[in-house]
């Protein structure tokens, strides 16, 4: 039974801590080459948005191997004998690293939305919400199954 419950701890924060603002991994502004071409980005906008991407994708990958070196610490204090303080600790360091992330994506996500004009913002608002319909729509078609 202990095992059990150590397992599914493990894995719902790892869920958590791992997803972005949206319960996406990668979270906050991320355009796709389809999306790219239905805003009319011009060419200089499509510089400097890969530019950001890089940029961001440098600051938040040593966070996610911290997150990783931390859950997995966090998995072998739950199979040991911790304290309650220790495991708190170790979930206050993972939830810290969580927010460093989305601090990142965020920024990244105000970066882009600086080079947009007014209508293209308009327009990714509105490609970015039938995504997030989209996979709603099909996260609760997978769960009816």
């Amino acid at each position: 039974m202990s095992k059990i419950l150590i397992a599914l701890l493990t894995l719902g924060l790892s869920a958590s801590a791992f997803a972005g603002p949206h319960g996406r991994g990668g979270g906050g502004m991320h355009m796709n080459p389809k999306m790219m071409k239905e805003l009319n980005l011009t060419d200089e906008q499509r510089t400097k948005i890969k530019a950001l991407r890089k940029e961001a994708k440098a600051k938040i990958a040593p966070l996610k191997d911290q997150m990783k070196a931390a859950h997995e610490e966090l998995k072998k204090a739950f199979e040991s004998d911790a304290s309650a303080d220790t495991l708190k600790a170790i979930q206050a360091k993972v939830q810290g690293l969580k927010n460093q992330m989305g601090t990142a994506m965020f920024e990244q996500m105000l970066a882009v939305r600086e080079i947009l004009t007014p209508e293209q913002r308009k327009k990714a608002h509105g490609l970015f919400k039938e995504g997030r319909d989209s996979r709603k729509d099909h996260k609760e078609d997978h769960d009816n199954e």
